[in-house]
């Protein structure tokens, strides 16, 4: 797909504690080559309020040094974008070190209902 479509930049996409899409776009290149480690975020865009501004969460803050979590692609969400030539997109999963989902993301929140409502 990507070299048929003459993919150049990939759009990578999370959902945030609001559920709007938020991301970035890296190179093509780039993508394929680390797709498979993932990539790193700053931890605070998963817990913008819904101006933009990083919420008071212990751990989340530039003044504690806002670590990253690592954006695992989710590879059946990968498509190209049909109104931008050039340009694919994918959906990312917010997770750990460890691969286990962000226990703050979008994901993770969601597992956690599921398992109290099994």
């Amino acid at each position: 797909l990507a070299e048929r479509d003459g993919i150049q930049f990939v759009r990578l996409i999370f959902v945030d504690a609001n559920g709007l899409p938020c991301g970035k776009i890296i190179p093509a290149k780039k993508f394929f080559a680390e797709a498979g480690t993932g990539f790193a975020f700053a931890r605070s865009g998963l817990i913008q309020d819904i101006e933009g501004e990083n919420a008071p969460v212990p751990g989340f803050t530039t003044e504690s040094g806002d670590g990253d979590f690592i954006a695992r692609p989710e590879l059946s969400t990968f498509q190209s974008v049909g109104y931008r030539t050039g340009l694919a997109q994918v959906m990312v999963i917010p997770t750990l070190p460890d691969g286990s989902v962000y226990p703050e993301s979008s994901e993770g929140v969601l597992q956690n209902v599921l398992a109290h409502y099994k």
